[in-house]
């Protein structure tokens, strides 16, 4: 299940917010990538993309989701 907000229409206000975050620990090995939410949200979020595409609201606050998004930038970087 994901936890994507919808696009907003108005100007000026963010394209996408976490209302929701997925609370399990995804599998490190089959996240592609990730984007952080706009800071305008109300939460602060980070919005992963599986491998298949799927996509999941997280808390950016949680150890595991830091360990996903640090692994993420050393493969980009190196």
């Amino acid at each position: 299940m994901t936890f994507l907000s919808v696009p907003a229409f108005h100007s000026g206000l963010p394209n996408e917010c976490c209302f929701h975050f997925y609370v399990n620990p995804l599998p490190k090995n089959k996240v592609d990538d990730y984007r952080l939410t706009s800071p305008y949200c109300a939460k602060k979020g980070i919005i992963v993309t599986m491998q298949n595409g799927k996509e999941f609201c997280v808390n950016p606050d949680q150890q595991w989701v830091k360990d996903i998004t640090n692994d993420i930038d050393q493969k980009k970087s190196g």
